[in-house]
């Protein structure tokens, strides 16, 4: 759990929407990220009281055979 969630409980409205490094550090790619999950909210002009939260994702996990690293969305912060 990073401080930020520590210090602010999540509510039912809370949504977390994990974004690679690269779109994280993008403000273009922010914005349309964010009309995507504003659309799936069912209101694509505001936020409607939702609290939304991005979250940069630093967990990664090594396919054992290819040697692949991937990244783990949603991964739990310990």
């Amino acid at each position: 759990m990073t401080e930020i969630e520590q210090r602010s409980p999540r509510s039912p409205d809370t949504v977390r929407v994990y974004l690679p490094h690269h779109a994280a550090h993008d403000l273009d790619a922010v914005a349309k990220i964010s009309r995507q999950v504003l659309d799936r909210l069912g209101c694509p002009g505001c936020t409607s009281g939702f609290d939304i939260r991005f979250i940069e994702l630093r967990d990664f996990a090594v396919d054992p055979d290819s040697l692949d690293v991937r990244e783990i969305p949603g991964a739990p912060r310990y």
